[in-house]
């Protein structure tokens, strides 16, 4: 089936090329989406060496099946090639840079809830993914859905019903983090915990003085309403201590901000938090899962205006935790990111 030309305001032809040029599908498209020699869009699911599927003939063939329009046609390979992106960008660098432990992406289901989505990025093969909950609702749904032994981190505002929830799931068999970001919390821990009869899996958000340049800025630095100043941290750690439950504090985590511009920005926060990290291990504390937060800047216009995610790589290859790491003499732990750059689906 053909498609049907106009012209220009001048009246000349419209072309294929001015098609692409208005859209700017060169831009967002990534290689998955395009408009082909015919002016149709095309999609490569698997990425750009893939074979394409004309999506108007696609449309066309399910409207004569009798379906009627609208449709909503979803390509889970999409979300699965990103996932293979972003951790294949990660272990490609561990390798190089022979770093003694593994990376585990974490998607937050606040990007997108939808089961069809949250199934496909956790079915993906042979990479070591999780699932982040910020809230009661989202925990439940993560639970339903991770499988058995999959790891889950808690996040956000926390109420005793969240907090016994969470402890559930780690009896039902997942690998649970708390993460505390208030010393409110603590208390609610220990009283669940000793309730259930299980030894929680903790985490610690700290509050670094460490300020990237964003438009959410207010999310990082030492003016931030989230997380833990050195003093906070210590005397959680305390009480913790004080329940007998110390040994269960095995996430550090901090969180740079959204939209962070500059990879620069992360760089130190890196250096800052692994000194954190030190001390912890110091203390005598089993901590071995480092949880980075926050967003690399998404250059959604196709402007290259910012620093950030030039590609996953760039990220990846940035030597500032393993820099630190020697630095402090640490042993280097597992890390995990939620970073908005490489994320699988959109807000």
């Amino acid at each position: 089936m053909s498609v049907r030309r106009t012209r220009k305001d001048d009246g000349s032809q419209w072309t294929v090329a001015d098609s692409r040029s208005v859209y700017g599908i060169r831009h967002w498209g990534a290689g998955y989406f395009a408009i082909n020699e015919a002016g149709r869009v095309e999609v490569r699911p698997n990425g750009p060496d893939s074979a394409p599927i004309d999506l108007y003939e696609q449309v066309d063939e399910l409207r004569q099946s009798g379906l009627s329009l609208p449709l909503l046609v979803r390509f889970p390979d999409i979300l699965q090639d990103r996932v293979r992106q972003l951790t294949g960008a990660f272990d490609a660098n561990i390798a190089r840079l022979e770093y003694q432990s593994q990376y585990t992406a974490l998607y937050p289901i606040k990007v997108n809830q939808q089961e069809a989505v949250v199934e496909n990025i956790i079915a993906t093969q042979n990479v070591s993914i999780g699932l982040e909950a910020g809230s009661k609702p989202e925990l439940l749904a993560v639970l339903a859905l991770a499988p058995k032994g999959g790891t889950i981190v808690c996040n956000g505002y926390k109420d005793r019903e969240f907090i016994r929830l969470a402890l559930m799931g780690q009896k039902l068999g997942h690998n649970v983090f708390i993460v505390i970001e208030k010393e409110s919390e603590v208390a609610l821990v220990i009283d669940e915990a000793a309730e259930l009869k299980v030894k929680p899996q903790v985490g610690l958000r700290v509050r670094l003085s460490s300020l990237a340049s964003s438009k959410w800025a207010d999310t990082g630095g030492e003016k931030s309403k989230f997380g833990l100043s050195a003093a906070q941290l210590i005397s959680v750690v305390q009480r913790f201590r004080d329940a007998g439950l110390d040994q269960g504090i095995r996430l550090l985590h901090f969180h740079m901000g959204s939209q962070i511009a500059n990879l620069a920005d992360y760089q130190h926060g890196f250096k800052e938090a692994i000194r954190y990290y030190g001390e912890l291990r110091a203390l005598g504390l089993p901590v071995d899962h480092i949880d980075v937060g926050g967003g690399l800047g998404v250059d959604y216009d196709g402007t290259h205006s910012r620093n950030a995610s030039r590609s996953t790589t760039t990220w990846t290859t940035t030597p500032a935790w393993w820099w630190a790491c020697s630095r402090s003499s640490a042993t280097r732990r597992a890390c995990r990111t939620r970073t908005s750059s490489p994320r699988v689906a959109a807000r």
